[in-house]
């Protein structure tokens, strides 16, 4: 799980800043590890520590309220990017960074699906 997330976030990622041009990088040498540590580490981590409590939460409306928990932390840690200017907003805003978190969460949840139902047919 942990490959394809970070397969898929940092094609995210890179489609934003190199393709699309909608973020820009920092220059500054301190800055660009602090996203690279952010894109790289961090980010991956949050996503496989949010798939690996869904589980846990049997309640539909707890796992709603957790995904928009996540979701929620996802969007500040970003924002504090944006605030220290490690990432720089061009055409971009907050709320499309909301949008694609949640696409991101179900594009993973669908593969993460996948996976299972390949392990369960091959065992």
């Amino acid at each position: 799980m942990l490959m394809a997330a970070e397969f898929v976030l940092l094609c995210y990622y890179a489609i934003l800043y190199i393709n699309l041009d909608l973020w820009t990088i920092s220059k500054g040498t301190e800055r660009f590890i602090i996203f690279r540590i952010y894109e790289v580490f961090f980010i991956p981590l949050l996503f496989l520590l949010y798939f690996n409590l869904l589980p846990l939460l049997k309640k539909l409306f707890s796992q709603f309220g957790f995904t928009v928990l996540f979701i929620g932390i996802l969007l500040s840690v970003e924002l504090w990017m944006v605030e220290w200017k490690v990432i720089i907003y061009k055409n971009w805003h907050a709320w499309q960074s909301v949008i694609t978190s949640l696409f991101l969460i179900i594009l993973l949840r669908a593969l993460l699906k996948g996976y299972q139902l390949l392990g369960e047919k091959f065992r």
